[in-house]
C-alpha cells in the first residue's frame, strides 16, 4: 500500500459522528469586521463566523499542521491542491486564510491563481478585478492587486479577467517576480496559493515551484484513488505536507443559522 493509500485509507477509517443540533457560539467579531454573517455561513466559511464546532476546530487542526509545517521550512508559501474540480479546495483555502489571520500573530494572504475559473473573489464579496492575470499581463501595477476582505489581517489577491493562457502567465518572469516581492515584503505573513485542479492542465505542477508545502483536498466518495496518486506523484515529494479529506464529518446544523454544513477537513499525513 502506497503512502497516499495509507492516508486514505486512515482517514477513511475515521468514525463519522451522527446528526443532530447544535447551537454553536458565534465569534465576537471585533468592530472592523465588515461581513455579512449570515452569507458568510450560507458559503460554509464557518471559521469566519463561529468560534467552535466540528467543522472549525478542524480547520485549527489543518491551520496547525501548516503552520509547523512552514516554520520547520523556514517558508510562508503553502499551495492548496486537488486533483480535480468540486473537491472543496478553494472553500478550504478561504477557511485556512481566515483561521491563519485569527491567530493572534499571524496575518494571511489568500491568491487566486486559477486564472482559468476565478471563484475566491466571489467566496468572500470582493471585487475580481483587477487581479493577478491583469498584472501578469502587464495591465496593472502591484499596490492594486490586493484587495481588503472585511476580515482583519486577510488580504485576497484575486485571479483576475479570466484568461487561457494561464500556463505561459503563471510560468513567467513577472509571475516569479510577483512572489518574490510578496515573501521579500512580507516575511511574516502567511502566502496561501490557490491552485487550479492538478490533472486537467499544468498550472498547478508550475505553481508548485513556488511553495514550500502542499496540502491535497480531496471529497470523501469523490475523487478516485488512482486520480489523487497520479496527482500526487505530480509534485515534490518532500513538499506534500499531507491529504486534507472534506466531508469526512457529518458536523450538525448550525441552529443559530438554520443553515447545514458538512464540509470540514480531516487531515492525514502522507509522509
Amino acid at each position: 500500500m502506497s503512502k497516499i493509500e495509507e492516508a486514505l485509507a486512515k482517514i477513511q477509517s475515521k468514525p463519522r459522528p451522527g446528526g443532530g443540533s447544535e447551537s454553536l457560539p458565534r465569534v465576537d467579531l471585533p468592530a472592523a469586521m465588515n461581513v455579512d454573517r449570515e452569507a458568510f455561513v450560507e458559503r460554509r466559511i464557518v471559521t469566519a463566523v463561529f468560534e467552535s464546532g466540528p467543522a472549525v476546530e478542524e480547520y485549527k487542526k489543518l491551520r496547525t499542521r501548516v503552520l509547523a509545517w512552514l516554520r520547520a521550512a523556514e517558508g510562508n508559501v503553502v499551495m492548496l491542491a486537488s486533483a480535480g474540480g468540486k473537491e472543496g479546495k478553494s472553500l478550504t483555502a478561504v477557511n485556512l486564510a481566515v483561521s491563519v489571520a485569527r491567530e493572534l500573530h499571524q496575518t494571511a494572504l489568500l491568491i487566486d491563481a486559477d486564472l482559468r475559473r476565478p471563484h475566491l473573489h466571489q467566496l468572500l464579496d470582493v471585487k475580481g478585478q483587477p487581479g493577478l492575470s491583469d498584472f501578469l499581463m502587464g495591465k496593472g501595477d502591484l499596490s492594486g492587486l490586493f484587495h481588503s476582505t472585511g476580515i482583519p489581517k486577510l488580504t485576497l489577491v484575486p485571479a483576475g479577467t479570466p484568461t487561457a493562457r494561464s500556463p505561459e502567465l503563471l510560468a513567467s518572469q513577472r509571475m516569479g517576480d510577483f512572489l518574490k516581492e510578496v515573501r521579500r515584503r512580507y516575511q511574516d505573513r502567511i502566502v496561501i496559493l490557490d491552485a487550479p485542479p492538478v490533472l486537467p492542465a499544468t498550472d498547478a505542477v508550475i505553481l508548485a515551484n513556488h511553495a514550500d508545502g502542499i496540502v491535497f483536498v480531496v471529497r470523501a466518495g469523490g475523487s478516485a484513488r488512482e486520480d489523487v496518486q497520479q496527482a500526487v506523484r505530480q509534485f515534490d515529494p518532500r513538499k506534500v505536507i499531507g491529504v486534507a479529506l472534506n466531508g469526512a464529518i457529518d458536523t450538525g446544523h448550525y441552529s443559530a443559522y438554520g443553515y447545514h454544513y458538512v464540509t470540514s477537513p480531516v487531515m492525514a499525513g502522507v509522509g
